[in-house]
């Protein structure tokens, strides 16, 4: 029912709105209260890994979007960069850390942000973050929803793991376009 509670929040912030004299409340009020403490003022400056709109079946009984199928998109952005970093194909073998800050809503563009933490000998970890832009009707706002770090091995064809080339120590979804 979180959700819930964060959608009484907005609709009694957007009554406030509403007002003859139409004030409109600074993105730093809203985040003063404490359900809004996630809000952004913009998506990051960089290329998502990916980006997804949140549809009717990836939902639960309450109407949110499931947290494993955030999972599962959180896992295909982080392959995709450790994938590009190792050339080759990679295998999760660790989530170090998942934390799901916010519900992702039916109708949310989610934007899956991936950064290269470290690359080891066969070992890449992947730092992603997760954004859902809420598109609806006169509430257009920017929510930092998922925070994860997942390690990946490299895997030769055989599906052993193999030596990761090392020459690129920061890698971005950002700069997997550029090549």
């Amino acid at each position: 029912m979180k959700g819930a509670s964060l959608a009484a929040a907005v609709r009694s912030q957007l009554k406030i709105l509403r007002t003859k004299e139409l004030k409109f409340l600074s993105l730093e009020t809203l985040k003063r209260t404490k359900k809004m403490k996630n809000l952004v003022e913009k998506l990051p400056d960089q290329q998502p890994a990916l980006r997804v709109m949140a549809m009717p079946p990836d939902t639960n009984q309450y109407g949110d979007v499931f947290g494993g199928w955030i999972m599962s998109q959180v896992d295909l952005a982080g392959s995709s960069i450790a994938s590009r970093v190792a050339n080759s194909r990679t295998a999760t073998v660790a989530v170090t850390s998942f934390t799901f800050k916010e519900p992702v809503w039916v109708g949310d563009v989610v934007s899956f942000y991936a950064t290269v933490l470290k690359v080891g000998t066969t070992s890449i970890t992947v730092d992603v973050t997760v954004f859902a832009e809420r598109l609806h009707k006169d509430n257009h706002r920017i929510v930092k929803v998922t925070e994860a770090q997942l390690v990946f091995v490299a895997l030769n064809k055989d599906g052993r793991p193999q030596p990761v080339y090392r020459a690129c120590l920061l890698y971005t979804s950002d700069a997997a376009d550029e090549e």
